[in-house]
């Protein structure tokens, strides 16, 4: 179940990701299946993703997928990365 552990996920796609960062910078991305590859496609829909390199620790990420299943990660200021 993805809720357990973000290394367990078993996503199902439309998959968001959004990250704030202490500074208050913010980015928010869908990412589906991609429609000509084996891959994913994404395209952010909140934030600048330039600002990624620059926002400040801690970082809370959230990652909800199409069903509804969520997890939670804290990247610390230490760098520790802790999945709720």
């Amino acid at each position: 179940m993805f809720s357990k552990s973000a290394t367990d996920a078993e996503c199902r796609f439309l998959t968001l990701f959004v990250a704030v960062s202490l500074n208050g910078s913010v980015i928010g991305v869908p990412f589906t299946e991609a429609k000509d590859s084996d891959g994913l496609d994404a395209e952010p829909l909140a934030g600048d993703p330039s600002v990624i390199a620059a926002m400040a620790l801690p970082i809370n990420i959230m990652i909800v997928d199409a069903t509804g299943n969520a997890a939670q990660a804290l990247l610390s200021i230490s760098g520790e990365v802790s999945i709720h």
